[in-house]
């Protein structure tokens, strides 16, 4: 009886030892977009060269490479890393990060030349008048006044302050989103539909900026 016993458990594990391992992908709360594997050193060595080059030629349609490298390969590395108040890290998925300092770090990872500390610790208007054009304001205005603004000013990256928050809105000619350390539910950083983000919609004041990405 026991060899029989024996015989069963060999066949069992030889069974799963054949069954194919499903690869766990990372889901990043608050979108459907998953962590892109990926060298995050070689992504900003990418942006730099991208950067580097819009500031050689001043093409549009450089400017436009850049920044859809930036927000679709860049940042997408930085999704589920965990936001906290005082959260400073240098790098996606080590340490927490702040809102402010998501902003700053990022962009200094493009080669632009941004104070990452003073600007991420000073308010969000201040940033926004540093690194930013096409700069507008919105007291108590619906979200969706926002939004078709952005639509007309054009395809691009944007830094948008609020009440107690900041974060990067990415109109990429078809969707707006909202890209930000979020302090709200997941708690991480996420890309949301900016028609859908609660923290867009709670912020009475709203300023908008679209970064120039210059030296």
């Amino acid at each position: 009886m026991k060899y029989v016993l024996l015989l069963l458990i060999i066949t069992f594990i030889s069974c799963n030892a054949n069954v194919p391992v499903k690869q766990k992908k990372k889901s990043i709360a608050g979108t459907s977009t998953v962590l892109a594997a990926g060298d995050y050193e070689q992504r900003k060595l990418r942006c730099n060269s991208l950067y580097a080059r819009y500031n050689q030629t001043k093409k549009k349609a450089d400017k436009h490479h850049l920044q859809r490298y930036f927000a679709d390969s860049l940042l997408p590395c930085w999704y589920g890393t965990l936001w906290d108040y005082n959260g400073t890290a240098l790098m996606p998925s080590e340490g927490k990060i702040a809102c402010g300092y998501f902003i700053t770090t990022t962009l200094q990872h493009t080669g632009m030349h941004v104070t990452r500390i003073k600007m991420a610790q000073c308010p969000s208007s201040v940033l926004i008048r540093t690194v930013c054009s096409d700069i507008r304001t919105y007291r108590n205005k619906p979200l969706e006044d926002l939004i078709s603004q952005v639509k007309k000013d054009g395809t691009g990256l944007y830094i948008a302050g609020l009440d107690f928050h900041t974060g990067f809105i990415w109109y990429n000619g078809t969707e707006v989103y909202f890209i930000h350390a979020s302090f709200y539910a997941s708690k991480c950083v996420v890309k949301e539909k900016a028609a859908d983000c609660a923290v867009l919609k709670s912020s009475r004041l709203k300023m908008t900026g679209k970064v120039n990405f210059t030296q």
